[in-house]
């Protein structure tokens, strides 16, 4: 495959790669989209239509339909509770907004609502770093971030950035030794002045969730 060379104009301080990746993020402040969700994991594949509303910073509510748009399931939460329903359930949930039950219906690596808002948003978590180190990453075509924390917990994270628009191309990360997610960006689009990706795919290994 052809390597993308590296731009004249590139950033060359790290520091100013991830003022870039702030500064897109942070222009998308509230999201909302009728999405295709497909998750294979150890319960086998499910897949459903999901009406997706997300605010800063962590507002979200998941809704799931049949193809005949019958609601299947739904999950709210304002950041400090949370509320869950499903089809043909007898009870109705309610709790605290942690990442366990904030992911009920839609497992996205065990994230608070924060974290989930980042990605809907075409951002990503960033885990407490001490060094990072920046590099061109041609195969990628865009800049490659290496985070790493010694100290406990041990960090090893990979983000891949595009030039100038500063749009997330993906993101790997280890934590104490254990792959936490690798997420790929794709299709990404102007809305109102701000860049979202169309495509979102994170995939779990450690807990077998694609």
């Amino acid at each position: 495959a052809r390597l993308a060379p590296t731009p004249a104009d590139a950033l060359t301080d790290a520091a100013d790669v991830l003022a870039l990746v702030k500064e897109r993020s942070e222009a998308v402040q509230s999201v909302s989209a009728e999405a295709r969700v497909s998750i294979y994991g150890d319960q086998g594949a499910r897949k459903a239509k999901m009406i997706i509303v997300a605010r800063r910073p962590d507002s979200l509510h998941f809704q799931a339909l049949a193809p005949t748009d019958q609601m299947l399931g739904i999950l709210a939460t304002d950041g400090t509770t949370f509320t869950s329903f499903e089809s043909g359930a007898k009870a109705c949930y309610v709790g605290s907004a942690c990442p366990e039950n904030v992911s009920r219906l839609l497992p996205i690596i065990d994230m608070d609502g924060e974290d989930i808002v980042e990605l809907l948003a075409g951002g990503v978590p960033v885990f407490s770093y001490e060094r990072v180190e920046l590099s061109w990453d041609g195969a990628r075509g865009g800049y490659r971030l290496d985070l790493t924390a010694d100290s406990a917990p041990r960090v090893s994270q990979q983000i891949w950035v595009a030039h100038k628009t500063g749009d997330v191309l993906g993101s790997r990360a280890a934590v104490d030794g254990k792959e936490r997610f690798v997420l790929e960006f794709e299709d990404f689009h102007d809305h109102d002045g701000a860049r979202i990706p169309h495509t979102l795919s994170a995939n779990i290994r450690n807990g077998k969730v694609d």
